[in-house]
């Protein structure tokens, strides 16, 4: 395989497999960038789940223009000399890219004996599975880890020759539309086995240490389909650390909604300090956060921090549901700018029906009296806002709602960053023709 030397992932495998001299071969597709699928620790774990069963061969394929065409990583294989292609689908835009992969490598999925057997699952059937059935012969429901002894078993069955009508029909992980039964996992074991200085959590070893979330957002997926809420165990919590160690990986990543809720957690992170490993966390939960935790933080290096107060007065955080003091929000990002963190990120979402002139006011006042709490001479101190649409979610209490016509989010968006442009606030704003397109596909057949 010839990589670009610029673009090489230098990858640490903490769990190292043998991909040769196996029955059946995997190709699983992350249908995103490398750095953003490296990074995800679903698509890490079905693969280290995979290549630990003795029958089966697991390698890894992105959608990456900077990476060798048609070639797996871990052998070059062709994908079209696979048994399987297996997708990790995490995101409504997955779709399109899919179809377009299908499209530009002339592959016919209604052609079954044609090409691989095609297998997606992943986190968006907690969103709505009926999306995925149309670029799959077959659709996991699900945790992955919950059913990987049958997903197993189905393999094996499916290459001597079992139908896939009759292997849907047997294992209730797979979409019926007869019978949808979409499990949570009881152990969560979701980790790094691969750490790379290309993820975009460069050279950590993430771990998911929570799944499901405490809140109840009306706007919020996770809240209404993950739960209940549940923690990695402490036990697999002390062996990857040690196993972070002994492979030379000095900074861990925490992944999660409530990590905060982590049973112990700032006697945890005192430890990892103490045996010199750094951590970071992916965001933190707004109503959580104490002063002990931001300092543990910047003693271990972590120079952002990612908050996502959503709304911006008490009118439109009661209509979504979403528990924050904004005067507490306001003291927690003076004292990390005090104790020297450096960059803030905060999430607001802005289209609601009920949302007026005033809601998005209050928004822009809201990151103003942050930025005048956070001006603090001698300690540089950085801003950045990402702006979203509401999009309604199957499966939440606001999934009848209906998106604002994309005029009407446009003369949104404009107006907020008519407010904030000369703050000196980084803005961001996610794409309204993408989170268009998003809405669609996630009620696709609902």
């Amino acid at each position: 395989m010839v990589w670009e030397k610029k673009i090489l992932p230098a990858e640490k495998h903490i769990e190292k497999f043998s991909h040769y001299g196996k029955k059946t071969n995997i190709c699983l597709i992350f249908p995103s960038d490398y750095s953003i699928g490296i990074a995800n620790t679903g698509h890490q774990t079905v693969y280290r789940i995979l290549n630990n069963m003795q029958e089966i061969n697991c390698e890894r394929y992105y959608f990456d223009n900077r990476l060798p065409l048609h070639k797996s990583i871990e052998t070059s294989k062709s994908i079209f000399e696979f048994d399987i292609i297996a997708f990790s689908c995490c995101y409504e835009l997955d779709i399109p890219a899919i179809e377009k992969f299908y499209t530009v490598n002339n592959i016919d999925i209604k052609k079954v004996n044609e090409r691989p057997l095609i297998i997606a699952g992943g986190a968006l059937t907690f969103i709505n599975p009926l999306m995925i059935r149309d670029i799959a012969d077959l659709v996991f429901l699900g945790d992955f880890e919950e059913n990987a002894e049958g997903f197993r078993e189905a393999v094996l069955e499916l290459r001597t020759g079992k139908k896939i009508d009759d292997i849907r029909e047997k294992y209730d992980f797979f979409l019926n539309l007869n019978f949808l039964k979409i499990k949570s996992s009881r152990n969560i074991e979701a980790y790094s086995c691969i750490v790379s200085d290309k993820s975009a959590f460069p050279d950590s070893m993430l771990i998911e240490l929570c799944r499901g979330c405490c809140c109840q957002c009306n706007f919020c997926n996770t809240g209404h389909s993950r739960n209940p809420l549940r923690f990695i165990k402490k036990n697999l919590l002390e062996i990857l650390f040690e196993k972070a160690i002994s492979n030379g990986v000095s900074k861990i990543g925490f992944i999660g909604t409530a990590v905060l809720s982590y049973p112990g957690l700032i006697g945890i992170l005192e430890n990892l300090l103490t045996a010199n490993l750094k951590f970071s966390f992916s965001s933190i939960n707004t109503n959580q956060i104490t002063n002990d935790f931001l300092n543990i933080l910047f003693r271990a290096g972590q120079n952002t921090i990612t908050l996502a107060p959503e709304a911006g007065n008490d009118k439109m955080l009661g209509i979504i549901n979403k528990k924050i003091v904004f005067d507490e929000l306001i003291s927690t990002s003076r004292y990390a700018a005090e104790i020297g963190i450096k960059r803030l990120k905060l999430y607001f979402i802005y289209g609601f029906e009920e949302e007026e002139a005033n809601d998005l006011d209050d928004i822009a006042n809201l990151i103003l009296k942050i930025k005048k709490a956070t001006n603090i001479s001698g300690k540089p101190f950085n801003i950045a806002v990402s702006f979203n649409p509401f999009i309604p979610k199957p499966d939440t209490p606001f999934a009848n709602r209906k998106m604002l016509h994309k005029n009407i989010l446009e003369k949104k968006r404009n107006y907020i960053r008519d407010k904030l442009i000369k703050t000196g606030v980084r803005l961001e704003f996610m794409s309204i023709n993408d989170s268009i397109k998003q809405h669609e596909i996630s009620f696709r057949y609902k």
